[in-house]
């Protein structure tokens, strides 16, 4: 295990590096913590308790948490999730970020999904009526063993534009994979937000349609089904790190010091 210097920052004061390249991984998340900290905001860890009430607290800018994340219809091990928040120089929170490992040795994402066990423990009791999960995504089936689901990803409106949602998700990404080196990250878009550019902005490039929920607590959604290989990941931490020792400002590079 590799920790990083926290240099004042609750992030990376708790954050550990138990797989991959550790200097790339370390240059990658200073980088990361310290430009988020140019557009003034401070990241660290949060519980998934945490999350449920800033969800909760949100609600004119964010649809109902995603079931995966919440703890009143899943038991979630502590180690088997993980949350980012981010804070303004309030102490608000402007920006939020899950993820949840699933062990698939003996399935593959697109039965976890449409069996309503993405979302929660016991879907006979826990779901809505009438509540459904159709995976028509192929690429889906062949998703297994350590998977990791990605989401729970919301920005403040006064934060939205502003470069955000191009460090937190890779952020959280590569947390999963120096905390639990899995075998693919995945996450679900919905088709709005696919068009408005954010799986360009969050780095991923393999989609496949289509996932839909029924009479979920978030509604009818059709979503696109995303997914990233460990190879990927570390390709997207590097070309960060380049852009950020080519472009970086002198106060970046103060901050990350």
């Amino acid at each position: 295990m590799n920790t990083i210097p926290p240099n004042g920052s609750p992030l990376l004061a708790r954050l550990a590096i138990d797989h991959g390249p550790a200097d790339l991984l370390g240059c990658f998340f200073g980088y990361a913590d310290a430009t988020a900290r140019t557009l003034g905001v401070t990241l660290s860890f949060a519980d998934l308790t945490e999350l449920i009430e800033v969800n909760e607290q949100n609600r004119d800018s964010w649809l109902p948490l995603f079931p995966t994340y919440d703890v009143r219809c899943n038991t979630i091990d502590p180690d088997d999730a993980f949350c980012i928040i981010g804070r303004d120089g309030h102490g608000k929170v402007v920006a939020t970020h899950a993820g949840r490992k699933f062990n698939l040795k003996l399935s593959n994402f697109h039965d976890l999904a449409q069996s309503l066990h993405l979302m929660y423990e016991h879907p006979k009791s826990a779901k809505r009526p009438g509540e459904t999960c159709t995976v028509t995504a192929k690429s889906a089936q062949s998703i297994a063993g350590s998977v990791v689901f990605s989401g729970a990803a919301w920005y403040h409106p006064d934060y939205r534009g502003k470069g955000l949602s191009r460090i937190v998700p890779i952020l959280s990404r590569a947390y999963a994979f120096a905390h639990w080196n899995m075998d693919y990250l995945v996450a679900m878009m919905s088709e709005g937000v696919v068009r408005g550019g954010m799986t360009e902005r969050t780095g991923y490039t393999n989609i496949d349609w289509d996932i839909r929920v029924s009479n979920s607590p978030l509604g009818d959604v059709r979503f696109a089904f995303m997914w990233m290989e460990p190879r990927q990941l570390l390709q997207d931490v590097a070309k960060f790190v380049v852009r950020s020792e080519r472009d970086a400002p002198d106060a970046l590079l103060e901050r990350r010091a």
